[in-house]
């Protein structure tokens, strides 16, 4: 006779397995572009050192040597990322088989819920070590996890709400993998429970300096006469030499606001983070479609916002480019790059801050209903009660603890 615990058992091995191929094949290609990352980043000093020497074949070098390392510094980026997404997908695939053996040691116990005082939590052992919240906890996101606490501790009592939850769960539950990419889209970016609140400071404090007006026209003023004499020493021949006058003159206006924008950028990692979490999120739920009302209606405006925080992230991840020493160095004495992110940032607060916090009120929703998919798609020999309004009686066959398992013997109840 095939067990209940088959199809997932099944499920989570395989996957384990592809996610193990595929992460080696990742770190294989990693490697393969470190070392090209290398050899374009020896052409740049060696397209100088001809510059040096009056011969302007060296300006095609720096500027091949330039375009090719950001490439490959771009591409790595990417494989690093494709590498720590199968990671995370055979850590989910692991801790879930080890929960199929009775191991919730990997996940969250929900202790910070736990309330003595509470009409039924604490007797019914809602939260802490091997408790129903343990079972069933496997959200991403810090509100997701108090939302699912408050659906334990508070749960609500209207055949619609019931029916309705009932039968998201069901259409999530009835495909795995919509819950393990959505789980590994929220754990490849790490966000703490005060990652909302500098959202909120963000979005709510402009920066300063950037209102200067003079800073304004530097910005696009200092690189473009950079890129013309740049251009003039290639048609006409003048002196290289110039070329240093708007290097040093970008180098003083960085030397300027450079300590304040390292404060920005470092406040805004943990937001980036968060804006990269949503991304991931959204972009899981446009890919799926089930025949669910609630979760068109989330899908809905999922798509509608994803252009809008997709523009976000990449704006977030051209703004990292700084943390790469040589990139950044090269990218700010030419063309000022600091302060180009920071305008596009300031730029897209003021016209599309208003989406972020519907977007993650939906995505924190979905959070809950994907968890509660996983409980439900692990246990498919559980059965959804039969919700029915104004009606004061329980009729259950084969009742049992939910935690106990294999070991619990069923009764028949009827009460009313």
């Amino acid at each position: 006779m095939t067990s209940n615990k088959t199809i997932p058992l099944a499920y989570h091995k395989t996957g384990y397995e592809k996610a193990t191929i595929l992460g080696k094949d990742f770190k294989r290609k990693q490697s393969v572009v470190s070392w090209l990352r290398l050899l374009f980043f020896l052409v740049i000093p060696f397209g100088i050192w001809i510059v040096f020497h009056r011969n302007n074949a060296g300006y095609l070098l720096v500027a091949s040597g330039i375009v090719c390392f950001l490439a490959a510094v771009r591409r790595y980026i990417k494989l690093e990322k494709q590498s720590r997404e199968q990671k995370i997908i055979k850590e989910i695939h692991n801790q879930e088989l080890a929960a199929l053996q009775r191991n919730y040691s990997s996940f969250d116990e929900g202790l910070e819920f736990t309330d003595t005082r509470h009409r039924f939590s604490y007797d019914l052992d809602v939260f802490g070590k091997e408790s129903l919240f343990q079972h069933i906890c496997r959200t991403v996101t810090s509100n997701g996890k108090l939302q699912l606490a408050e659906l334990l501790s508070d749960p609500v009592n209207t055949a619609e709400v019931i029916t309705n939850r009932q039968d998201l769960v069901k259409s999530l539950s009835a495909d795995p993998s919509f819950a393990t990419k959505f789980r590994t889209a929220g754990k490849m970016h790490f966000t703490g429970d005060s990652t909302i609140r500098r959202l909120e400071t963000w979005l709510n404090n402009p920066i300063p300096f950037l209102n200067q007006t003079w800073l304004k026209i530097a910005i696009i003023f200092s690189p473009s006469v950079f890129m013309l004499l740049l251009m003039l020493n290639l048609v006409a021949d003048i002196s290289s030499s110039w070329m240093w006058i708007p290097v040093v003159i970008n180098s003083l206006i960085l030397g300027r606001y450079l300590s304040t924008i390292n404060k920005i950028h470092s406040g805004l990692s943990d937001t980036s983070a968060l804006i990269g979490q949503l991304n991931g999120l959204l972009w899981v739920t446009e890919s799926y479609s089930f025949q669910n009302q609630e979760y068109t209606r989330i899908k809905a405006g999922s798509v509608a916002a994803s252009h809008s925080i997709h523009s976000l992230y990449k704006l977030f991840n051209t703004f990292d480019l700084r943390l790469n020493m040589i990139a950044g160095a090269v990218l700010n004495l030419f063309f000022l790059f600091d302060f180009h992110c920071l305008f596009a940032l300031e730029k897209w607060k003021l016209k599309n801050s208003g989406v972020l916090k519907k977007s993650l009120g939906d995505m924190e929703r979905l959070d809950v209903y994907q968890s509660l998919s996983t409980f439900a798609f692990h246990r498919p020999e559980n059965i959804y009660p039969v919700i029915k309004e104004n009606q004061g009686e329980i009729i259950a066959e084969d009742l049992s603890h939910p935690l106990i398992e294999a070991q619990a013997i069923g009764n028949t109840l009827s009460l009313g």
